[in-house]
């Protein structure tokens, strides 16, 4: 079992993974300005979400990290998406997705 750790940079990977694999996906969000990470694709066959959770950089400037964790319990191959966009809109502002097999 193996404990992945994805950032911003990993946007467009491709990680083998295997069943009882960890994946961290950490993002900046900015709250201020309405925007938040959702999940936009994920196959809840080949992945579950253990946690989703967002954590305060600095107190004044309204950005942080919002932290997802899946772990893999079928071995499949597939996309993971995740989009930022603000609640009351369905316009995505970014969008962050690896591959898994």
């Amino acid at each position: 079992m193996a404990f992945l750790e994805i950032v911003e940079k990993d946007d467009g990977s491709n990680l083998n993974v295997q069943v009882g694999d960890r994946i961290s996906v950490e993002l900046i969000e900015n709250p201020v300005s309405g925007c938040f990470w959702e999940i936009g694709n994920v196959n809840v066959k080949d992945m579950k979400i253990i946690a989703n959770e967002y954590k305060t950089l600095i107190e004044d400037s309204g950005k942080g990290i919002r932290k997802i964790i899946f772990e893999v319990v079928k071995k499949s191959s597939g996309d993971l998406v995740l989009e930022n966009r603000q609640k009351w809109s369905r316009e995505i502002s970014k969008t962050f997705k690896f591959s898994y097999d």
